[in-house]
């Protein structure tokens, strides 16, 4: 398996999370034995670095989603703090620009985005490859709340100057709330 198959993974998790009650147990465990292969493989590498002709941000994106799917779906897991590091690293370097690694070379180290927010993959601008980053860190957001876990700041950050603070996010979700369809 390739860092390519995280957002697999991480929709496999998915499913198996929502048939949980119907799964027998040697199909519950090699869901988990799948998901911990992935989580500890890619967990210590570090993200991949690109912008120009092969963008990194899907790629980086992936792989977060498969760790993090890991981390939602086995949270007693002996492994689940490293997964939590790995997954952190991932998901922060998914959508990043020059000056995010310039500023903060600690968490972001990686570019994977022109500082027009634009990113190239299979030599041009790709507009699928310019949301995946933020696709798949929303992917694992929701999995994580339905999960009953607090939404990891890694998620909501998006580099200097565009963080998502508390205030923002809770009037996305009271937003959100008011355009279901309400009950009569």
């Amino acid at each position: 398996m390739a860092s390519q198959t995280g957002a697999s993974i991480a929709y496999y998790a998915l499913a198996a999370w929502l048939l949980w009650e119907r799964l027998d147990e040697e199909t519950r465990s090699l869901v988990a034995g799948v998901l911990v292969w992935y989580a500890d493989r890619w967990s210590g590498e570090e993200p991949r670095n690109g912008v120009y002709v092969d963008t990194q941000c899907e790629e980086n994106a992936w792989t977060s989603a498969g760790i993090g799917a890991a981390c939602c779906l086995l949270p007693d897991h002996r492994h689940r703090e490293r997964w939590l590091t790995g997954f952190t690293k991932w998901a922060c370097n998914t959508a990043t620009l020059p000056e995010d690694k310039r500023h903060r070379g600690d968490i972001f180290r990686t570019t994977t985005f022109h500082p027009d927010y634009t990113t190239e993959n299979h030599a041009f601008v790709h507009p699928t490859y310019i949301k995946a980053g933020m696709h798949l860190r929303g992917f694992s957001a929701i999995l994580f709340a339905m999960m009953g876990e607090p939404i990891p700041d890694c998620l909501l950050y998006a580099g200097r100057r565009r963080q998502c603070r508390r205030h923002d996010r809770l009037r996305f979700v009271r937003l959100a709330r008011n355009r279901l369809p309400q009950q009569t």
